[in-house]
């Protein structure tokens, strides 16, 4: 009899230890519930982001194993990056991350985490359907501005006749100082002038025609800096041509575009000039020879040949 009361004494205890930590565990599940909504609150209502962000993570620490309310507050913690902006987005990326890695029982918070990564990667990646936006910006003003001049294929100069002497000039668009190429005096000591230019793709060199004094012109080289003498490498005072206007240069940087004009002006030639020794390569000849000049009327004349492919399309 005395055992049978020991028994129930004992399983009496067990029962009363069992309810204890049941109390316990169903407490430590309110307190995890109640710091979720405690997070919520101070986000939705009190917008304080940051401060959810805080409250969120200590459930983390607090409760690593109630999978659910974690999950939920890791899930939470994306979106207050998120909301945050732009120079939080790298942390909202990895928050939604931790969701899909740590949590992947957790279907619906796992779902929403994969969307929202998504959405971001998406956002981060220009749509080919979108145009690009165009700004016009003045970049230079003022007598000596040229609408002949060129921009380096960098964007930072621009070459242009220098109409106060006549020479060749570059201006840096950056700090507005002037470097002339070329110094042959002023007008009372010269009229020669350039007129007519052309970068080399790689912005290096600048190819220009040089008029003379009797009217001849030559195909010159320079180096864009300056730090060398100008080249001829094409001289026009011979009779077979009446002058050679630039148009501008081959992809390889071999050769230069040129517009031969004949004597007669009426006719003339589209042709490749090499900057290694100067040697044309003749291609279509036309007549009229300053309606060639404009850009329809070569496309009409040289469509869907080499030499409009290498002009025309700017490759």
């Amino acid at each position: 009899m005395r055992r049978i009361k020991f028994f129930i004494s004992v399983f009496g205890i067990f029962l009363m230890m069992s309810s204890i930590v049941m109390i316990l565990y169903a407490d430590t599940q309110q307190s995890a519930k109640e710091l979720y909504e405690a997070a919520v609150f101070k986000k939705d209502a009190d917008g304080d982001l940051k401060g959810a962000i805080e409250i969120f993570s200590k459930i983390l620490v607090q409760f690593p194993n109630d999978r659910k309310i974690a999950s939920k507050a890791q899930l939470q913690i994306g979106v207050c990056y998120e909301k945050l902006g732009q120079t939080n987005i790298k942390h909202a990326l990895a928050a939604f991350q931790k969701v899909i890695n740590n949590y992947p029982q957790q279907f619906d918070e796992v779902t929403i985490a994969k969307q929202k990564l998504m959405d971001l990667q998406r956002a981060a990646i220009p749509s080919k359907a979108e145009k690009p936006e165009f700004t016009i910006k003045k970049i230079w003003t003022g007598p000596e501005a040229d609408g002949l001049g060129k921009i380096s294929p960098d964007g930072r100069f621009i070459a242009f006749t220098d109409w106060t002497t006549g020479d060749l000039a570059v201006l840096d668009l950056t700090t507005g100082k002037k470097n002339r190429l070329t110094n042959k005096g002023n007008w009372m000591k010269s009229q020669e002038f350039a007129l007519f230019l052309a970068w080399s793709p790689d912005g290096k060199q600048i190819a220009y025609n040089w008029w003379g004094a009797t009217s001849y012109i030559d195909m010159r080289v320079i180096d864009a800096s300056g730090s060398k003498p100008p080249r001829i490498v094409h001289n026009m005072k011979n009779p077979e041509s009446g002058g050679a206007f630039i148009i501008g240069w081959t992809p390889d940087g071999k050769s230069v575009v040129t517009a031969f004009a004949e004597e007669s002006g009426l006719q003339g030639r589209l042709s490749l000039v090499s900057i290694e020794n100067g040697s044309r390569t003749h291609h279509q000849r036309h007549g009229c020879y300053e309606s060639c000049l404009q850009s329809g009327h070569i496309r009409r004349h040289f469509s869907g040949r080499p030499l409009d492919r290498l002009f025309l399309s700017g490759k």
